[in-house]
């Protein structure tokens, strides 16, 4: 396939040192649809891209090369430039890092980097660097365990949307019980994280309707959420057995 006219401009002007004429390019080449799909070429593009201070570019670059999509995989290469991500705009970088030196897999485990990366992360907007740094701090097996702090953690998750940190630190208020019980705050957050779209929390909300738990009881309600939870995930087995003790199909 040749090269259209626009993406032999951008290459132009990408050569002439304009960042987001490289950044234009690297995804003509990663998507495939302007031309045929190219990684090698790609990369090489976002990379000219983040010299540019293109975030995205540095982000996009650093996972080709860190996973060897398509190209020879180097993953010194693919960590600077997904650090290089982090630091500049794109948080993104910071969470894949942190995952990577979590799991020991691509980079040795690294509790000092892992800290840094998910602050760095949260603190640029990224909710699920928010939502696993406060796992890690529930486990206790990488980073020192603290409730207290995994429970602000969640908090800060949840308002910005995850529902994963809604759904556990309800769970911190009722069933585990390690802040002071309290089945209102419980049920409200189970609810937000239902409207954010996790089956699980559906179910619970529904539990609470049906025991009568930080709420007045409601056969219709219980059975709502019940179903509810099956939109979202139409195999959840205990939401099934929930309507089915009811005497109901989903």
């Amino acid at each position: 396939m040749k090269e259209p006219e626009e993406l032999l401009a951008w290459i132009t002007h990408c050569d002439q040192g304009d960042a987001v004429s490289c950044h234009n390019a690297a995804t003509a080449y990663d998507n495939g649809e302007m031309v045929k799909e190219d990684r090698v070429k790609a990369a090489a593009f976002f990379a000219k891209a983040c010299d540019g201070d293109i975030g995205s570019g540095c982000y996009h670059a650093g996972r080709i090369y860190v996973d060897g999509d398509g190209v020879e995989p180097d993953v010194a290469q693919g960590k600077r430039l997904l650090d290089r991500a982090c630091t500049i705009d794109q948080p993104r970088g910071c969470f894949d890092l942190a995952v990577m030196h979590t799991e020991g897999t691509v980079f040795e485990r690294d509790a000092k980097s892992v800290e840094a990366l998910y602050t760095k992360g949260c603190d640029a907007g990224h909710m699920k660097s928010c939502y696993n740094f406060a796992r890690l701090h529930v486990e206790g097996d990488l980073l020192p365990q603290d409730f207290q702090k995994a429970a602000a953690l969640y908090d800060k998750a949840c308002t910005g949307g995850e529902p994963s940190g809604c759904h556990d630190l309800a769970l911190f208020y009722s069933k585990k019980k390690i802040l002071p019980t309290d089945m209102v705050k419980a049920k409200a957050l189970f609810t937000r994280s239902c409207e954010l779209g996790r089956a699980s929390a559906c179910y619970n909300v529904g539990v609470m309707y049906a025991n009568g738990e930080g709420t007045d009881p409601s056969y219709s309600e219980a059975v709502s959420y019940f179903r509810r939870s099956l939109a979202l995930d139409p195999n959840y087995a205990n939401a099934k057995n929930a309507l089915l003790s009811y005497g109901l199909q989903n």
